[in-house]
C-alpha cells in the first residue's frame, strides 16, 4: 500500500471512528489524561517520593479489585445489548446486570477489607491503613462501568465522552486540594468522591435522556443465564488483563522494594497509561461493530485487515515519537528529578509497543463471541509476566520487573495471533466460505 493509499485509509478509519464517538471520547480521556499528568507532577510536590511510590502501589490494588468487583456484568450487557434487540429487552438487561453488579462488589469489598486488615497485601503500615478505606470506591465504579457498556451498545459514546470530561475535572480538582491538605487520607478520600461522584452523573443523564425506568418491563428471558453465557469468561480475561497491566508495581511492593523506586518505575508508566488509553477507546468503539459483524464473515474480515493494519502503524509512529521526546522531557523538563525513570520507561514502552497490536483481534474475538480465547491470550501473557519479571528482578533488581512485562506481551501476542487463526479459520468454515 502507497503513501496515497495509506494517508486515504487513515482519513476513511478517522472518519468512521469520529462517527462512532471515538474523538468524543478519546479527547475526554485525554484531557483526563493530561490533567491527571499535571496532576502528578503537582502530588510530587505535595508528597515525598516514598509517598508518591504508596499512591501508585494503592492505585495498582485499586484498579484490580475494581475488575473483580464488575463481575464481568459490564461486558455481558455490551454483548447482549449490542444484539439486535427491542429497547424494553435491553433495558431489561441493563437493569439487572446494574443489580448483580452491586451485589458482587458490595460482597468482595467486604471480603477484601477483612483480608486487609490482616496486612496480607503489603508490609506498609500506611498502605495497609489506606487500603480497605480507597477500596470503597470499587461499589460506584463497578456500577459505573456497566453504565459505560450500555452507552457503548446504544452507540452513546459522545453523551458520556461529555459526562465523563465534567465528572474527572472536578475530580481532579478535588484530588490536589485534598491531598494537599489532607495529605494520603485526602487522596484516598478524592478517589472515593471521584467514584461516587461519576455515578450520580450518570444516574442523572439515565433519568433524564435514556429513560431506562420507562422502559423497564420484565421479560421471560432469564437474564441471569443470559449474563452468565459472556460474565464468567470476560470476568476472568478482564482480570488477568488488569492484574497485568498492575503486576509489576504489585511486584514490587511484594518484593518489599522502596516506595521510592516504586515511585519512578509509576511515573515512567504515566506516559504507558496514556498510550493505553488511545488503544483502550479503539477498542471500546469497535466492539459493538465487530459484533453486529459477525454473521458477515466478507465484512467482518475486511473491516478487521483494514482496522489493524492502522493500528499498527500508527503504534509503530507513536512510539517512535515518544521514544525521542520523553526521555528528554526526563532529563531536562524535570531538572534530572525522575532521570532514573528513563530506563523503565523505554523497556515499558517497546512491551505496549508490541502489545497493543492486540487491540483490534482482542475487539474481533470479542465479536465473535470468543471471550473464552481473550481469557486464554491475558493468562498466558499473565503468567509469563510473573514468572519472568520475578526471576529478572533476582538477577537485574528492579529494571527486571520492566523486562519481565515485555517478555510477557511477546508472548501474549503470539498467543493471540494463534487464537485469532484458529477462530478465523472456524468463522470461515461455519459459513461454508
Amino acid at each position: 500500500m502507497g503513501i496515497k493509499g495509506y494517508s486515504y485509509t487513515v482519513k476513511e478509519f478517522l472518519k468512521n471512528i469520529y462517527q462512532k464517538g471515538f474523538f468524543h471520547l478519546l479527547s475526554a480521556r485525554g484531557l483526563t489524561k493530561i490533567l491527571s499528568f499535571g496532576s502528578q507532577l503537582i502530588l510530587a510536590w505535595i508528597f515525598i517520593p516514598e509517598d508518591l511510590g504508596r499512591i501508585k502501589t494503592l492505585q495498582s490494588f485499586l484498579g484490580v479489585i475494581s475488575v473483580l468487583a464488575i463481575g464481568g456484568f459490564n461486558a455481558s450487557t455490551l454483548k447482549i445489548c449490542s444484539e439486535n434487540r427491542s429497547m424494553k429487552e435491553k433495558v431489561f438487561f441493563f437493569r439487572n446486570a446494574m443489580k448483580y453488579a452491586l451485589v458482587t462488589s458490595v460482597v468482595l469489598y467486604i471480603v477484601f477489607a477483612a483480608i486487609t486488615k490482616t496486612g496480607l497485601f503489603s508490609e506498609d503500615i500506611k498502605i495497609n491503613q489506606l487500603l480497605w478505606i480507597i477500596a470503597v470506591a470499587i461499589i460506584p465504579r463497578a456500577l459505573n462501568e456497566v453504565y459505560l457498556s450500555y452507552f457503548q451498545s446504544l452507540k452513546m459514546l459522545k453523551s458520556y465522552a461529555y459526562i465523563q470530561a465534567l465528572t474527572k475535572f472536578v475530580a481532579l480538582f478535588l484530588l490536589i486540594i485534598l491531598s494537599y491538605f489532607f495529605k494520603l487520607q485526602g487522596y484516598a478520600l478524592a478517589i472515593i468522591l471521584s467514584a461516587i461522584l461519576t455515578f450520580i452523573s450518570l444516574s442523572v443523564f439515565d433519568r433524564i435522556k435514556l429513560k431506562t425506568r420507562k422502559y423497564y418491563e420484565k421479560i421471560k428471558d432469564k437474564p441471569l443465564k443470559q449474563h452468565l453465557q459472556y460474565s464468567p469468561y470476560s470476568w476472568m480475561a478482564n482480570f488477568t488483563s488488569i492484574l497485568r497491566t498492575n503486576i509489576d508495581i504489585l511486584l514490587l511492593n511484594f518484593l518489599s522494594v522502596s516506595t521510592a523506586i516504586i515511585g519512578f518505575y509509576a511515573f515512567a508508566k504515566i506516559f504507558i497509561n496514556a498510550l493505553r488509553i488511545a488503544a483502550q477507546t479503539v477498542q471500546l468503539s469497535t466492539n459493538p461493530y465487530f459484533s453486529k459483524l459477525a454473521d458477515k464473515p466478507h465484512q467482518f474480515l475486511a473491516k478487521y485487515r483494514k482496522y489493524n493494519r492502522i493500528m499498527i502503524i500508527t503504534s509503530i509512529l507513536g512510539t517512535i515519537l515518544l521514544l525521542a521526546v520523553v526521555p528528554l522531557f526526563m532529563k531536562y523538563a524535570m531538572n534530572g528529578e525522575y532521570a532514573e525513570s528513563i530506563p523503565f520507561f523505554i523497556v515499558l514502552v517497546l512491551g505496549w509497543l508490541i502489545r497493543s497490536n492486540n487491540t483490534i483481534r482482542a475487539s474481533a474475538l470479542f465479536g465473535l463471541g470468543r471471550i473464552n480465547y481473550n481469557l486464554y491470550v491475558s493468562s498466558a501473557g499473565l503468567l509469563v509476566s510473573i514468572l519472568t519479571a520475578f526471576g529478572l528482578y533476582r538477577i537485574m533488581g528492579p529494571i527486571g520487573v520492566a523486562y519481565g512485562m515485555l517478555i510477557g506481551n511477546v508472548v501474549l501476542f503470539v498467543v493471540s495471533l494463534i487464537m485469532f487463526r484458529k477462530s478465523k479459520s472456524r468463522f470461515l468454515t461455519r459459513d461454508n466460505l
